[in-house]
């Protein structure tokens, strides 16, 4: 049996993340030899096996900047299989799904939903990519929230100072105000998780 007819008879079998990330690094030179001289059927192979067996599994054990490094290879050589492959289409989906996961891990949201707007513009849609752009909006939410939320803190602790330092000064109006926006902040990410959820606007969105 040839090294190729072994590399991908292992690839197909049950092994889990850590066998496989070993088996393509103890084969990258053999991987990359194909990649750069093999035929388009050497690269549908290859890039199958990058994408699912190698990127995949390094995404799965926490180690998300090395599968961003290999995405964006993957996403260099699947030029060459474009107008030339009936997986070209597939393999672009699975590219992109993994790379918005790993960009959504390394709490890059806004980037990861650049990746599934892309995803969710197909006719037929995934409801994983819906569920996890809604996640992301959250979780962005979230962010901006606890933001404006710290903000708030720090002027209010700023106006009571000042109001301690010199008493004359007294401005009940805007230090109500801080404190309703910062009670507002505080409500702001149920209400908005909540209207994410059912909100049916992201496909047209996705679509423009």
């Amino acid at each position: 049996m040839t090294t190729k007819k072994k590399l991908e008879a292992f690839c197909y079998d049950e092994h889990d993340d850590a066998q496989f990330i070993q088996k393509y690094e103890e084969n990258l030179e053999f991987f990359n030899g194909l990649l750069r001289t093999g035929s388009w059927e050497d690269l549908e192979l290859v890039l199958h096996i990058k994408l699912l067996k190698y990127a995949d599994p390094l995404n799965h054990v926490g180690r998300f900047p090395e599968a961003l490094r290999v995405l964006n290879e993957v996403e260099d050589d699947l030029k060459k299989l474009y107008g030339r492959s009936n997986w070209y289409d597939k393999y672009k989906e699975n590219l992109n799904f993994l790379k918005a996961v790993c960009l959504s891990r390394t709490k890059r949201y806004s980037e990861s939903n650049q990746y599934f707007l892309k995803l969710l513009a197909k006719d037929q849609v995934d409801d994983n990519y819906l569920k996890w752009y809604r996640s992301n909006m959250k979780h962005l939410v979230n962010r901006l929230s606890w933001q404006v939320m710290i903000g708030c803190v720090i002027v209010y602790l700023g106006l009571l100072g000042l109001e301690w330092i010199n008493p004359e000064l007294n401005w009940p109006w805007m230090n109500l105000s801080v404190l309703t926006v910062g009670l507002l902040t505080l409500v702001s990410p149920y209400v908005m998780a909540y209207l994410i959820d059912r909100s049916k606007m992201v496909r047209s969105v996705a679509r423009q």
